[in-house]
């Protein structure tokens, strides 16, 4: 939690020049969950930011690819779009992941096999509920398959995500994918 907090607090000196360091945190080690807030806190900077995080889509870290692809879905950018697009198109799996609900909303045909790769590699029970609702049936199907291997029951939901449209105003039937 700290490391969010002290990325919190650097964003709040609006400061290009606190985009590095907290850039760092996202590099350093995770301690239960310390770095989810950072793609938020980012986010905030705008285009400066849009550079350092597509570089760090080819870091070693595969958690701080995961986080700067999320931060990266988050931006209206033409170099952040085509930062993630290239991710899918490599492969880049924490990429793919941090970047899912970006690629549900955007809808590309032929990404499906790519997300449920990255589903069944990096996935956890957010994406896997993201999937069997976002109304994109291979998907639907791939996230059943996906919690039945771990003995879950999948229940599928009302969220107002529909692949290949993003939502043009928060609904409280939404999912909180920022947990």
């Amino acid at each position: 939690m700290l490391r969010s907090e002290a990325a919190g607090a650097l964003s709040e000196i609006d400061d290009p020049s606190a985009i590095g360091p907290i850039i760092d945190l996202l590099k350093g080690p995770s301690f239960g969950g310390a770095r989810e807030g950072i793609p938020s806190v980012l986010v905030k900077f705008g285009p400066p930011v849009v550079e350092p995080l597509i570089a760090l889509l080819h870091d070693e870290n595969n958690h701080a690819r995961l986080l700067a692809a999320q931060a990266l879905g988050q931006m209206k950018d033409p170099r952040a779009e085509k930062a993630l697009l290239d991710a899918l198109h490599e492969g880049n799996a924490p990429a793919i992941a941090g970047a899912s609900l970006y690629f549900v909303f955007r809808g590309e045909s032929g990404s499906e096999d790519a997300l449920i790769e990255t589903l069944n590699q990096y996935g956890d029970e957010q994406m896997a509920n993201l999937f069997l609702n976002c109304g994109n049936p291979k998907l639907e199907a791939a996230a059943r398959a996906w919690g039945h291997r771990r003995g879950w029951e999948m229940q599928q939901q009302v969220y107002g995500l529909m692949w290949g449209h993003e939502p043009t105003s928060s609904s409280p039937c939404e999912p909180d994918l920022d947990d």
